[in-house]
């Protein structure tokens, strides 16, 4: 399928926008995400009919319209004294395998004009022991921030988290002195992978321009049962001058890892777009797809480019992918230069 043009229909305000925002095309049976944005400069609600029209060469459907609505809203100010709210409200393990772990994220956030004192996190009445988290000691929050509550559920037997189960939080928020995060999950003795990262997250800082630095994730298998990695892929939006070495599929034993090493070879001055990041399918059936998220900066300051060994060159084939990828960035990098510089053919000699 050929997507030719995304263009906004008749009274649709500028305050929408769209990535891609070019022409793209998406393979038989697949689907290409289309990010649409909503960005209003004043209060007042989408006009009826606003929508974006798809012009593609489906000749059933040659253009198909995504209808749109929203309202933008004058935000109200802050209150002057600390306000707590969590995000999310709640949290649901799921199903974890008895005598794994797994943690989840809540931000407690600092919606108010003054310091957030968060004086204690403490067990709602019939919360188990299986439930920890960190910071367990009292922390502070200032204005327009937030900070990170790290909740893990460690089963020992199979069995569900009790109706009620929640961690309370007192603060000096004069509204809410204390609020409840409420939690869920169950823990089963059969055997399932859990898959972990570590580390979630990749920064590369900036980079020069036809260098590379490489960094590395560890694929983990926190379960009691085989874990099958079974495909890595860019996000959508994310360039292909980030790369990965890693025999894929691949089985992990319960408590064993295996690298992904990621290459970042810029070719251009720039960050990374938002959202970069790649994404990892596996047998895990609480979280079949994970995401690592990347970001980095290529430069053309710093002095010349550094090239370092390939690492991994080997010819399990992921090594050779690897090599390979490094090299067409680099070609990328001297077809770039050449066009900058207005050549259109080798030099005399045959040679750039």
């Amino acid at each position: 399928l050929n997507v030719t043009s995304v263009s906004a229909c008749a009274g649709t305000p500028a305050s929408i926008t769209w990535t891609p925002s070019s022409a793209f095309s998406v393979p038989a049976s697949g689907s290409t995400s289309l990010n649409v944005t909503f960005a209003p400069t004043s209060a007042g609600t989408l006009p009826a009919g606003a929508c974006l029209t798809i012009a593609s060469n489906d000749p059933a459907k040659p253009t198909i319209n995504l209808a749109l609505s929203g309202t933008g809203a004058t935000a109200s100010p802050p209150p002057s004294g600390p306000a707590i709210a969590l995000n999310p409200g709640s949290l649901a393990f799921g199903t974890v395998s008895a005598g794994a772990s797994k943690m989840l994220t809540a931000q407690v956030q600092n919606t108010g004009g003054s310091t957030l004192n968060v004086t204690r996190v403490s067990a709602c009445s019939g919360t188990p022991g299986s439930v920890t988290w960190t910071p367990a000691s009292a922390f502070s929050v200032p204005a327009g921030r937030s900070t990170n509550l790290n909740v893990t559920f460690a089963p020992m037997v199979a069995g569900s988290l009790p109706a009620g189960a929640c961690l309370q939080i007192a603060s000096n928020d004069p509204a809410k002195p204390t609020i409840n995060l409420a939690l869920g999950g169950s823990a089963t003795s059969t055997a399932v992978p859990v898959i972990a990262l570590d580390p979630a997250s990749l920064d590369f800082g900036t980079v020069s321009v036809g260098s590379v630095k490489r960094l590395t994730v560890e694929v983990k298998n926190a379960g009691n049962a085989r874990l099958d990695v079974t495909s890595i892929a860019h996000c959508s939006g994310t360039p292909r001058t980030l790369v990965w070495a890693a025999t894929i599929p691949a089985s992990i034993a319960p408590g064993a890892s295996i690298p992904i090493n990621v290459l970042f070879v810029p070719i251009e001055d720039g960050a990374l777009p938002p959202g970069s990041c790649f994404r990892i399918v596996s047998s895990d059936p609480a979280n079949p797809t994970v995401e690592v998220d990347v970001a980095g900066t290529g430069s053309t300051t710093g002095g010349a480019a550094q090239v370092p060994p390939v690492w991994g060159c080997t010819t399990s084939g992921s090594g050779w992918s690897l090599a390979f990828a490094y090299v067409a960035a680099l070609v990328l990098l001297g077809v770039r230069k050449r066009k900058t510089a207005g050549v259109s053919g080798p030099t005399s000699s045959g040679r750039e």
